[in-house]
């Protein structure tokens, strides 16, 4: 969990604490069954904050071609399940995150299920946060 620094205040968090953006940096802890990583980047070293998706398209690929064998009558059976097993595969394998990068360590905040406009808020507040920041600084 997160010590905070003097004057530091907590601006937004996740639910489960694995982000939170304070007035001074952006936080990050990440576990799992094996181990525990923790990244803090303080706002005035980002260089970059991005909202991304990725999806393979390989699997919709996979999964149309796998539709032709419908025209067949000895593998229809095999075709539908194909195309099912791909496009699930498609749909599980998607991922939406934001990227916070410095000049020495990048954060990668998955983020499930949310819209596009709230990843863009959250990239929003990331860079007022910075703006404040450099302000305060000076």
């Amino acid at each position: 969990m997160i010590s905070l620094f003097p004057n530091e205040h907590i601006i937004t968090q996740a639910d489960d604490n694995s982000f939170i953006l304070t007035s001074h940096r952006v936080y990050q802890e990440e576990r799992s069954f094996s181990r525990t990583t923790t990244k803090s980047v303080m706002l005035e070293q980002i260089t970059s904050c991005e909202s991304l998706n990725e999806q393979n398209f390989t699997w919709i690929v996979l999964a149309i071609i796998s539709l032709i064998g419908l025209f067949e009558q000895q593998t229809q059976e095999l075709s539908l399940i194909g195309f099912v097993v791909f496009l699930a595969i498609f749909f599980l394998m998607r991922k939406s995150y934001i990227k916070v990068s410095s000049p020495t360590s990048e954060i990668k905040i998955f983020v499930h299920r949310t819209s596009q406009n709230k990843m863009y808020r959250i990239v929003e507040k990331i860079e007022h946060a910075k703006v404040k920041r450099l302000d305060s600084l000076k």
